[in-house]
Parts: C-alpha cells; structure tokens; sequence
C-alpha cells in the first residue's frame, strides 16, 4: 500500500529525521510517536505530498486514495455546511446521472485508466450514500443537528474541527493520515471513532491502513497495531502491538541497555584492576633483578678482599 525508503529530512540544517524506512499495508494501523518537533507532523505532510523529502522516496499503490487530516485543518468561511458536506459526499441524483455518463464512456474505452477510476469513484459515493453511511459518521460526531444553511465561519472551533474529520472520513480513504484526531472530541465520539477505525478488521475486511499521531495514548492503546517512535537521540524504530506493548518492549530495551552498561563497566574495571597488577608484578620483578646487580659476583668478591685484610 505505501512504503517508504531511506527518508530524511532537516530544517535549518537540523536533521528532524534521517534513513526512515518502513511500510503500511492493508488493515494495519501505526501509531506516530515522539517529542514535539521530532517531525512527527512533517512527515504525514510528506506522505499525503504536501511537502518534499530532502532524500529517499515515498512509494504509494496505484489509485491508492488518502485522507489526511492536518492540525489546523481550515474549511471554506463562505460555504454552509450542507455545501461542505455535499461536495464530499455527494448528492445521490447528481452522483447517479454522472455514473451514468461515466458507464457509457468507459463502455466506449474500455482500456482508459482514468474514465475506470471515475466509474469506480462514483460508484463508491453512490454506495456510500444508499447505506447511509455519511449520516452514521454526521451523528457519530456530533454533527447530524447543525442547520445545513449555517456557515462554516459561525461553527465553533470544535465543530470544525469535527466536521474537517468528517470529511476525510466521508472519503473512504484506503489510508488515513490523521495528526491529532481526538481533539474536540467527548469520551462518546472517542469510542464511535475507535470503532469505526476498527471497523474493518472486525468485519474481516482488512482494507483501510492508518498513521495516527496522537497524545492520546488510551485511543492509540485500542487503535493501532504497530508503533513508529521517533526519536532526535536515538533515531527511529518500530514495535509491533499497541501503545502498552510498545512501553514493554521499550522498557525492556532500557534494561538489557543498563544491564549491558554495567556489564561493561565490571569489564572496564576488571581491565584496570589486571592492568594494575601487570604493573604491579612487573615493578617487583624490576626491584628483584637490581637487587641482584647491587649484590652480584663483584660486590662478593670485594667483601672477600676485605674480610682477608683484615685478618692480615
């Protein structure tokens, strides 16, 4: 679905992160962590292709359909809601006569990848719409009571910020880009957005992939499935599970770090300690072989003359 290559990227000739490498495939869920301004945010702008990489490259499935979700989103201060929510959605007449259009058009060039990916799209918002599913994700959030005639620049702040959510989630993307999803949202739009991105490993479908930044560690404990830590000091690594199996493994790193540390601290000093009784050892045997040139044959014979004059 999406994969990345020995991706790196600095601001200011300050590395945010460098040779990142891993993959997304159908139905896993990543969660993003790291201190603030460890690019966590610069890299979802990468993938979603809003920003450049300095080196490595980005390799994404054919037709593969994103929904990104930036801190900060901004809707259309003019458009009403019913407008904003129709252009993502859809109307179901308009969306019908289109299909139509699009079928008899792809009849004719078969072969023509962009009129299949137009038949595909419509038929998807068609389908979308028929089931009701954009008034399941209007009220999961909170949002199936605003007058549709209400500007988008009277909503509140947690209204837009629900609504920007809304319609990447109307979308259907196959991949999810979400930078702080959770904010504005009550315990009960918690639990709605953690089923819905549940949604399709429940139901064995196994389609839609995401890579979720969030300090919310309890939604990234019941979401996600694997985890990409990024770190300045350390670099980036990966733990497969959720945010509880991340903290073990993590933890288990830290000890097998300090135990490794302390090992090799008993070695320095066990290094020392043989040093010091090389030098030791050495030192004496010194002492010995002068003791035995100041007490050798010459001094002996000298002690031997005098003793004989002496009788004399």
């Amino acid at each position: 679905m999406l994969t990345v290559h020995h991706l790196s990227k600095s601001f200011d000739l300050q590395p945010l992160f460098e040779n990142l490498t891993f993959s997304l495939n159908p139905g896993e869920r990543m969660g993003l962590v790291g201190p603030n301004g460890c690019g966590k945010t610069t890299l979802l702008r990468i993938l979603a292709g809003e920003e450049p990489a300095d080196a490595g490259h980005v390799r994404r499935d054919p037709n593969l359909r994103i929904g990104y979700l930036p801190q900060g989103f901004e809707l259309d201060p003019a458009a009403t809601v019913g407008k904003i929510i129709g252009r993502a959605a859809g109307d179901v007449g308009a969306l019908e006569s289109e299909f139509v259009q699009a079928a008899a058009a792809l009849a004719l060039q078969p072969a023509d990848k962009a009129l299949q990916m137009r038949y595909d799209e419509l038929l998807r918002r068609i389908q979308a719409a028929e089931t009701g599913r954009t008034a399941a994700i209007l009220a999961g959030l909170d949002l199936d009571g605003l007058d549709p005639q209400t500007p988008a620049s009277r909503l509140s702040g947690g209204q837009q910020t629900r609504l920007s959510l809304a319609l990447v989630l109307l979308g259907e993307p196959h991949l999810l880009l979400l930078d702080e999803p959770t904010n504005h949202l009550d315990i009960g739009m918690l639990e709605w957005l953690e089923g819905w991105l549940n949604d399709d490993l429940t139901a064995g479908k196994a389609r839609r992939a995401a890579l979720i930044v969030s300090h919310d560690r309890t939604f990234l404990e019941r979401t996600v499935t694997r985890i990409l830590e990024m770190d300045p000091q350390r670099g980036v690594h990966e733990y497969a599970g959720n945010y509880s199996a991340y903290l073990e493994q993590r933890q288990a790193e830290i000890d097998k770090q300090w135990a490794d540390y302390k090992d090799q601290q008993q070695e320095i000093r066990r290094i020392r300690q043989d040093i010091a009784r090389i030098k030791a050892s050495a030192a004496h045997t010194e002492h010995q072989a002068s003791s035995v040139r100041i007490g050798g044959p010459e001094m002996k014979k000298k002690g031997y003359n005098d003793y004989v004059q002496g009788i004399a």
